[in-house]
């Protein structure tokens, strides 16, 4: 661990144990602008920034119970990760919809039909969250960032027919969950 990192995990002893917002400011204005760059990647700007700001509101709020156990930084970028999948996910049921609910404008929408969406946004979120690692970053970036097969086997390491395997098998697995 270099001493920056020892540098964050004590800071965050501070805050979690004094409730020093002077520490809590030096980790936010030291890591801010990376996790926003990080979350960049994958959502657009202003959304980055919301995240981020989100991670550390909920770093703030659950000092007295958080455990991290690998680093601070680790976790920052696990949480920031997270909130962008999620965001993602979100966006391309709602994209889904919308695309729907413009071709079918003549179709009255009923709350039943609300809650409906709203229930199988949770179960692909749910069954995203279970799923292996680049199964789900392939369906990821592949359906809801329409990145390229060539740059995701680029990202993930591996290659363009892995991706294709991994994006099949993400796919039977959501079909099965959502619509059977």
């Amino acid at each position: 661990m270099n001493n920056r990192q020892t540098t964050y995990d004590s800071m965050m002893q501070r805050v979690a144990i004094h409730d020093d917002e002077d520490a809590f400011k030096y980790i936010f204005d030291d890591l801010y602008a990376p996790l926003c760059i990080y979350a960049r990647r994958m959502v657009p700007l202003g959304v980055a920034e919301d995240i981020v700001q989100e991670v550390f509101v909920t770093l703030w709020e659950s000092r007295k119970d958080i455990a991290i156990e690998t680093s601070l930084k680790s976790w920052l970028l696990t949480g920031t990760r997270n909130r962008c999948l999620n965001h993602i996910k979100r966006q391309a049921v709602r994209n889904r919809y919308n695309s729907y609910a413009a071709a079918n404008v003549d179709i009255e929408v009923r709350a039943d039909d609300l809650l409906g969406v709203s229930e199988l946004e949770q179960r692909l979120e749910q069954t995203l969250a279970n799923m292996r690692e680049e199964w789900r970053m392939a369906f990821v970036m592949s359906q809801m960032k329409h990145t390229k097969t060539a740059d995701i086997a680029q990202h993930l390491g591996v290659s363009e027919r892995s991706v294709e395997r991994f994006r099949k098998k993400a796919m039977e697995v959501i079909e099965r969950v959502l619509f059977t």
